[in-house]
Protein backbone atom coordinates (compact mmCIF):
# COMPACT_ATOMS: atom_id res chain seq x y z
CA UNK A 1 0.00 0.00 0.00
CA UNK A 2 1.21 3.52 -0.85
CA UNK A 3 -0.27 6.85 0.31
CA UNK A 4 0.20 9.49 -2.42
CA UNK A 5 -1.60 12.84 -2.81
CA UNK A 6 -4.26 12.01 -0.21
CA UNK A 7 -4.98 8.63 -1.83
CA UNK A 8 -4.18 5.07 -0.76
CA UNK A 9 -3.00 2.75 -3.56
CA UNK A 10 -3.21 -1.03 -3.06
CA UNK A 11 -1.12 -3.08 -5.52
CA UNK A 12 -1.55 -6.79 -6.29
CA UNK A 13 -0.72 -9.49 -3.76
CA UNK A 14 -2.07 -12.93 -2.89
CA UNK A 15 -5.67 -13.46 -1.78
CA UNK A 16 -7.93 -16.41 -1.06
CA UNK A 17 -8.41 -16.88 -4.81
CA UNK A 18 -4.70 -16.81 -5.64
CA UNK A 19 -2.46 -14.06 -6.98
CA UNK A 20 -3.89 -10.81 -8.29
CA UNK A 21 -2.46 -8.02 -10.46
CA UNK A 22 -5.21 -5.50 -9.66
CA UNK A 23 -4.77 -1.97 -8.28
CA UNK A 24 -7.33 -0.40 -5.94
CA UNK A 25 -7.52 3.15 -4.55
CA UNK A 26 -9.18 4.71 -1.51
CA UNK A 27 -9.44 8.13 0.11
CA UNK A 28 -10.17 6.85 3.60
CA UNK A 29 -8.75 3.28 3.70
CA UNK A 30 -12.33 2.02 4.20
CA UNK A 31 -14.05 2.28 0.82
CA UNK A 32 -11.98 0.94 -2.10
CA UNK A 33 -12.43 1.36 -5.85
CA UNK A 34 -10.90 -0.61 -8.72
CA UNK A 35 -8.23 1.50 -10.46
CA UNK A 36 -6.29 -0.68 -12.92
CA UNK A 37 -3.73 -3.45 -13.26
CA UNK A 38 0.00 -3.84 -12.84
CA UNK A 39 2.22 -3.54 -15.95
CA UNK A 40 3.13 -6.53 -18.11
CA UNK A 41 4.71 -8.63 -15.41
CA UNK A 42 4.89 -12.40 -15.48
CA UNK A 43 1.66 -12.46 -13.46
CA UNK A 44 0.75 -16.13 -13.97
CA UNK A 45 3.67 -17.30 -11.88
CA UNK A 46 5.14 -14.29 -10.12
CA UNK A 47 2.57 -11.56 -9.50
CA UNK A 48 3.51 -11.58 -5.82
CA UNK A 49 7.19 -11.07 -6.68
CA UNK A 50 7.19 -7.31 -7.17
CA UNK A 51 7.53 -4.16 -5.11
CA UNK A 52 6.28 -0.59 -5.54
CA UNK A 53 7.49 2.76 -4.13
CA UNK A 54 6.80 6.45 -4.80
CA UNK A 55 9.93 8.49 -5.52
CA UNK A 56 10.64 11.76 -7.39
CA UNK A 57 6.94 12.20 -8.27
CA UNK A 58 6.68 8.76 -9.85
CA UNK A 59 5.56 5.28 -8.92
CA UNK A 60 8.43 2.79 -9.26
CA UNK A 61 7.93 -0.95 -9.59
CA UNK A 62 10.44 -3.82 -9.74
CA UNK A 63 9.58 -7.37 -10.75
CA UNK A 64 9.82 -10.02 -13.45
CA UNK A 65 8.66 -9.12 -16.96
CA UNK A 66 6.90 -11.55 -19.32
CA UNK A 67 10.28 -13.06 -20.23
CA UNK A 68 11.13 -13.56 -16.54
CA UNK A 69 13.78 -10.83 -16.66
CA UNK A 70 14.16 -8.68 -13.56
CA UNK A 71 13.04 -5.20 -14.66
CA UNK A 72 12.09 -1.80 -13.28
CA UNK A 73 9.08 0.29 -14.33
CA UNK A 74 7.89 3.81 -13.54
CA UNK A 75 4.61 5.69 -13.89
CA UNK A 76 3.33 9.19 -13.16
CA UNK A 77 -0.20 7.98 -12.38
CA UNK A 78 0.01 4.19 -11.71
CA UNK A 79 -2.02 3.61 -14.89
CA UNK A 80 0.47 4.02 -17.75
CA UNK A 81 3.75 2.23 -16.99
CA UNK A 82 7.12 2.69 -18.71
CA UNK A 83 9.84 0.03 -18.74
CA UNK A 84 12.79 1.92 -17.31
CA UNK A 85 15.60 -0.56 -17.83
CA UNK A 86 16.09 -3.99 -19.43
CA UNK A 87 16.79 -6.97 -17.21
CA UNK A 88 20.44 -7.36 -18.16
CA UNK A 89 22.17 -4.29 -16.67
CA UNK A 90 23.07 -2.87 -13.23
CA UNK A 91 26.25 -4.83 -12.60
CA UNK A 92 28.60 -3.40 -9.98
CA UNK A 93 31.47 -4.89 -7.98
CA UNK A 94 30.78 -8.29 -9.53
CA UNK A 95 27.15 -8.24 -8.31
CA UNK A 96 24.19 -8.37 -10.67
CA UNK A 97 21.03 -6.66 -9.50
CA UNK A 98 18.95 -8.42 -12.16
CA UNK A 99 19.48 -12.12 -11.47
CA UNK A 100 17.04 -12.36 -8.56
CA UNK A 101 13.34 -13.22 -8.53
CA UNK A 102 12.27 -10.97 -5.68
CA UNK A 103 13.26 -7.56 -4.35
CA UNK A 104 11.73 -4.76 -2.26
CA UNK A 105 11.75 -1.00 -2.84
CA UNK A 106 11.62 1.77 -0.24
CA UNK A 107 12.45 5.49 -0.07
CA UNK A 108 14.94 6.62 2.56
CA UNK A 109 17.22 9.66 2.96
CA UNK A 110 16.24 11.16 -0.42
CA UNK A 111 17.12 7.96 -2.32
CA UNK A 112 15.26 4.99 -3.72
CA UNK A 113 16.55 1.79 -2.11
CA UNK A 114 16.26 -1.83 -3.24
CA UNK A 115 16.93 -4.90 -1.12
CA UNK A 116 17.19 -8.28 -2.84
CA UNK A 117 15.95 -11.37 -1.07
CA UNK A 118 18.69 -13.84 -1.89
CA UNK A 119 21.90 -12.39 -0.43
CA UNK A 120 20.45 -9.99 0.67
CA UNK A 121 22.18 -7.24 -1.31
CA UNK A 122 21.13 -3.61 -0.76
CA UNK A 123 21.30 -0.99 -3.54
CA UNK A 124 20.37 2.70 -3.81
CA UNK A 125 19.76 5.28 -6.54
CA UNK A 126 19.10 9.02 -6.72
CA UNK A 127 17.50 8.93 -10.17
CA UNK A 128 16.09 5.40 -10.67
CA UNK A 129 18.62 4.71 -13.43
CA UNK A 130 22.12 4.49 -11.92
CA UNK A 131 22.28 2.09 -8.96
CA UNK A 132 24.99 1.82 -6.28
CA UNK A 133 25.70 -1.34 -4.27
CA UNK A 134 25.57 -0.50 -0.54
CA UNK A 135 25.92 -3.63 1.62
CA UNK A 136 24.98 -7.28 2.26
CA UNK A 137 24.04 -7.41 5.98
CA UNK A 138 24.38 -10.97 7.23
CA UNK A 139 22.26 -10.21 10.30
CA UNK A 140 19.14 -10.21 8.10
CA UNK A 141 19.72 -13.90 7.33
CA UNK A 142 20.50 -14.76 10.96
CA UNK A 143 24.21 -14.65 10.05
CA UNK A 144 23.80 -17.61 7.70
CA UNK A 145 25.82 -17.25 4.51
CA UNK A 146 24.82 -17.72 1.83
CA UNK A 147 21.26 -17.03 2.90
CA UNK A 148 18.14 -15.13 2.02
CA UNK A 149 15.21 -13.33 3.71
CA UNK A 150 11.90 -13.13 1.90
CA UNK A 151 8.14 -12.60 2.45
CA UNK A 152 8.61 -9.23 4.15
CA UNK A 153 8.99 -5.64 2.92
CA UNK A 154 11.19 -2.91 4.47
CA UNK A 155 9.51 0.33 5.56
CA UNK A 156 10.56 3.65 7.11
CA UNK A 157 9.58 4.87 10.58
CA UNK A 158 11.20 7.42 12.91
CA UNK A 159 14.19 8.03 10.60
CA UNK A 160 15.04 4.33 10.42
CA UNK A 161 14.39 1.47 8.01
CA UNK A 162 12.60 -1.52 9.56
CA UNK A 163 11.98 -5.18 8.71
CA UNK A 164 9.38 -7.29 10.53
CA UNK A 165 9.26 -11.08 10.23
CA UNK A 166 9.61 -13.00 6.98
CA UNK A 167 11.39 -16.24 6.14
CA UNK A 168 15.12 -17.02 6.12
CA UNK A 169 16.59 -19.76 3.92
CA UNK A 170 20.07 -21.17 3.43
CA UNK A 171 19.64 -23.89 0.85
CA UNK A 172 18.51 -26.65 3.21
CA UNK A 173 16.90 -25.02 6.25
CA UNK A 174 13.73 -22.92 6.05
CA UNK A 175 13.12 -20.72 9.09
CA UNK A 176 9.95 -18.64 9.47
CA UNK A 177 10.36 -15.67 11.77
CA UNK A 178 8.67 -12.99 13.84
CA UNK A 179 11.82 -11.00 14.50
CA UNK A 180 12.35 -7.24 14.03
CA UNK A 181 15.36 -5.33 12.59
CA UNK A 182 16.19 -1.65 12.09
CA UNK A 183 18.84 0.48 10.36
CA UNK A 184 19.72 4.17 10.76
CA UNK A 185 21.65 4.40 7.48
CA UNK A 186 20.12 1.70 5.24
CA UNK A 187 23.38 -0.26 5.23
CA UNK A 188 24.02 -1.50 8.75
CA UNK A 189 21.30 -3.37 10.62
CA UNK A 190 20.63 -4.40 14.23
CA UNK A 191 18.17 -6.93 15.64
CA UNK A 192 15.56 -5.24 17.86
CA UNK A 193 13.99 -8.54 18.94
CA UNK A 194 14.12 -12.14 17.76
CA UNK A 195 10.67 -13.01 19.11
CA UNK A 196 8.06 -10.26 18.89
CA UNK A 197 4.94 -10.76 21.01
CA UNK A 198 2.50 -11.48 18.17
CA UNK A 199 0.11 -14.30 19.05
CA UNK A 200 0.81 -16.03 15.72
CA UNK A 201 3.70 -18.47 15.60
CA UNK A 202 5.28 -16.62 12.66
CA UNK A 203 4.65 -13.45 10.61
CA UNK A 204 4.96 -13.71 6.81
CA UNK A 205 3.65 -11.47 4.00
CA UNK A 206 2.25 -8.89 6.44
CA UNK A 207 1.59 -5.28 5.49
CA UNK A 208 4.14 -3.37 7.60
CA UNK A 209 4.03 0.44 7.74
CA UNK A 210 4.93 3.44 9.90
CA UNK A 211 1.83 5.54 10.64
CA UNK A 212 0.92 8.11 13.34
CA UNK A 213 4.12 7.62 15.34
CA UNK A 214 3.74 3.85 15.44
CA UNK A 215 4.85 0.74 13.55
CA UNK A 216 1.92 -1.31 12.26
CA UNK A 217 1.86 -4.90 11.05
CA UNK A 218 -1.43 -5.94 9.41
CA UNK A 219 -2.65 -9.35 8.30
CA UNK A 220 -0.36 -11.75 6.47
CA UNK A 221 0.25 -15.45 6.91
CA UNK A 222 1.23 -17.70 9.83
CA UNK A 223 3.06 -21.01 9.94
CA UNK A 224 1.27 -22.76 7.05
CA UNK A 225 0.35 -21.40 3.64
CA UNK A 226 -3.31 -20.42 3.67
CA UNK A 227 -3.39 -19.65 7.42
CA UNK A 228 -4.30 -16.01 6.76
CA UNK A 229 -3.95 -13.68 9.74
CA UNK A 230 -6.77 -11.20 10.38
CA UNK A 231 -5.16 -9.07 13.05
CA UNK A 232 -3.27 -5.80 13.47
CA UNK A 233 -0.47 -5.00 15.89
CA UNK A 234 1.33 -1.73 16.63
CA UNK A 235 4.50 -0.64 18.43
CA UNK A 236 6.34 2.59 19.15
CA UNK A 237 9.78 0.98 19.39
CA UNK A 238 9.64 -2.35 17.49
CA UNK A 239 10.18 -4.23 20.75
CA UNK A 240 6.87 -3.92 22.62
CA UNK A 241 3.72 -4.75 20.60
CA UNK A 242 0.00 -4.21 21.32
CA UNK A 243 -2.86 -5.89 19.46
CA UNK A 244 -5.37 -3.47 17.92
CA UNK A 245 -9.05 -4.07 18.67
CA UNK A 246 -11.97 -3.30 16.36
CA UNK A 247 -15.67 -2.60 16.83
CA UNK A 248 -16.09 -4.37 13.49
CA UNK A 249 -13.79 -6.67 11.54
CA UNK A 250 -10.91 -5.02 9.61
CA UNK A 251 -11.65 -4.47 5.89
CA UNK A 252 -11.32 -7.76 4.00
CA UNK A 253 -9.74 -6.10 0.95
CA UNK A 254 -6.66 -5.55 3.13
CA UNK A 255 -6.60 -8.70 5.24
CA UNK A 256 -7.50 -11.15 2.47
CA UNK A 257 -4.22 -10.34 0.75
CA UNK A 258 -0.72 -11.34 1.73
CA UNK A 259 2.30 -9.36 0.55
Amino acid sequence: VLYVDNTFYLFGGIGYNGKTDTIYVSKDAKDWMYYGVLPSLNTKNTSNQFSVAYFNNKFWLVGLDMNSNFSIWNSADAKIWNLNSPGTSWVNNGRNITDKNEASLYVFKSKLWLIEDTIPDIWSTSDGISWTYESSPAVLTNNISPGRREYTIPFVYNNKVWIVGGRTINGISNNKNKDVYSSIDGKNWIQVTNNASFTSKYRLWSLNIGFKNKIWTIGGNSDTFGAVLKDEWYSSDGLNWIKETFNNNPPNILLNRMG
